[in-house]
This record gives C-alpha cells, structure tokens and sequence, in this order.
C-alpha cells in the first residue's frame, strides 16, 4: 500500500521519531547503531481523534533526513506540532505554524506515543523482527 501523496496531513499534525531495534549498552535516545532504523511519523488529529498518518525510514536525526516527511506528506498550512529536537526547528521557516514543546517522556504527545507503541508491538509480536530491506513495506 503506497501513498499517491496527493492528500497531505491537515488541521493539528504531531511528528516525532523514534527507534526500531534493541537498545544497545552505553547507548540511549537518538543514539543511532548498526543495529538500530529509525523511524519519523507524522500524525494527523481531526476534532481531538486521531486520523491519517505518515512514517518513514530515516538514516540519521538531522533536519535534512527529517525534511521528507514534511515536503511530502504535511500542508504548508498545517498547525504542526514536534519535540524540542533541533533537527525540526529548520522547518518553522517553511510551516510557519510550526510549535515545538518538549515531550516530557511522552505526556504532551499521548496518541501519538501509543501509535508508535503499537506499531513496535505489532512488529515484535507478529513478525518478531524486520530486516532493513523490509522495514517500509510494513510502515
């Protein structure tokens, strides 16, 4: 199922990323390793209910990796919200709509932590693991 981007994110849109794989020794947050993808999603609310969503394979945390999702799949006019990961501040020129608030572990962004929470344990428990190569085909 492939998205013919022609209906972009509207009304309230939460993003943020996240990891797939496991945590590694020494290593915590956006700490990327071999064994590790990570993953940006964007989530649409309509009227306080989730709605349609967008995520995607990313190589690192930085503001061009994290560009896509937003050129792609979000309006311009969109009031957007993310963490306060720098790599987003970037966007605010382009969707001026744009807030960033810390995430304080998840609290300011409820709904969207429990779509990645099922997400990781759909894969975990139907699949067990995903290889790279597969990785989008089950986003």
């Amino acid at each position: 199922m492939k998205s013919s981007v022609q209906f972009p994110l509207e009304d309230e849109v939460h993003v943020d990323e996240f990891e797939i794989g496991t945590p590694q020794k020494g290593e915590q947050g956006r700490s990327m390793s071999e064994k590790k993808m990570g993953i940006v999603i964007a989530l649409e609310y309509r009227n306080g209910k989730p709605g349609r969503g967008y995520a995607k394979v990313i190589d690192d945390y930085t503001a061009k990796s994290l560009k896509t999702i937003f050129d792609v799949h979000i309006d311009k006019e969109a009031k957007i919200t993310t963490d306060g990961w720098t790599g987003c501040a970037p966007r605010k020129k382009t969707y001026p709509q744009l807030e960033q608030k810390l995430s304080d572990k998840g609290q300011n962004f409820k709904m969207l932590h429990i779509q990645i929470r099922n997400f990781k344990n759909w894969l975990r428990g139907v699949h067990s693991y995903c290889y790279e190569s597969y990785i989008n085909q089950y986003i």
